[in-house]
């Protein structure tokens, strides 16, 4: 997960700080109607970040978008200390994006977690930040944050490599169905064992790489029940990989609550 921004834009910091814990403190970040950068300087936060679960320590950097729930999922340690900006949605903003997207200049795509260790050039400019923000200096608070983002969407400052890990193999995925394809065959694409494929996509998204499989051919079925209604359903699960058309029509029913013929006779 991670957000594209365009660093042309003006942005509207609302706070910018640094923040202290001086004991264990259990903290929540409300993203409602704003984004949330934050750099740990020491100690660690640990927060649930959509469905990602995110650990961010010294020196790495995390970023809470606007509209998705960010909760704390362990109390920070006494000594944490923090540099927090807030700052408000653009219009072009996009969340839950893929770092994978081809994006032209002045588009920049931020993950939920960053490794800034390689840059300190970063935490020089939350230093900046807060200073403009203290000053009431609107522009410099504009311009350090498109700055942030632009240094932060850097291929050298790499992400989570689990993350991105399972961010490849749902690239995978969406790129292969309908044909079908094991976990074998996912690992082996990626180099990796079959047990760090499953852990990672499971880690990231909630769901198995076989369940996330079965969720995507029932959404293409729905396309050929809607627009092809003459398909016979044991022609379409054939197509689909399904082992017949009663394993479809199962999974199909279970996932959507009505089975594949009720879902053809819906109005369109």
């Amino acid at each position: 997960m991670g957000c594209i921004f365009s660093v042309e834009e003006p942005k509207r910091v609302v706070y910018a700080g640094k923040t202290n814990f001086t004991e264990p403190t259990l903290n929540s970040y409300n993203t409602d109607n704003q984004h949330i950068l934050c750099y740990v300087l020491s100690g660690e936060i640990n927060v649930k970040i959509g469905n990602r679960n995110v650990c961010a320590r010294k020196n790495h950097c995390f970023l809470c978008p606007s509209g998705v729930e960010c909760k704390a999922t362990k109390e920070c340690p006494q000594g944490t200390s923090v540099m927090l900006i807030h700052f408000l949605p653009g219009k072009s903003d996009t969340t839950d994006s893929s770092p994978y997207m081809e994006l032209s200049e002045p588009f920049v795509y931020v993950s939920t977690l960053v490794d800034t260790s390689a840059n300190d050039e970063i935490r020089k400019t939350f230093i900046r930040e807060i200073e403009a923000y203290n000053s009431g200096d609107k522009v410099r608070q504009s311009a350090h944050t498109n700055i942030l983002l632009n240094d932060l969407s850097k291929n050298y400052l790499f992400e989570d490599s689990s993350y991105a890990l399972a961010l490849n193999i749902q690239l995978y995925i969406n790129r292969s169905i309908p044909k079908n394809i094991t976990n074998k065959e996912i690992a082996s694409f990626h180099n990796v064992s079959v047990r760090t494929a499953e852990t990672s996509f499971k880690k990231a998204f909630g769901i198995s790489i076989h369940q996330f499989v079965i969720n995507k051919k029932i959404e293409l079925s729905k396309f050929w029940l809607r627009y092809f209604p003459e398909q016979k359903l044991s022609v379409l699960a054939q197509g689909l990989g399904f082992f017949d058309e009663y394993h479809f029509s199962r999974q199909f029913k279970k996932i959507t609550g009505i089975s594949p013929s009720e879902y053809r006779r819906e109005p369109k």
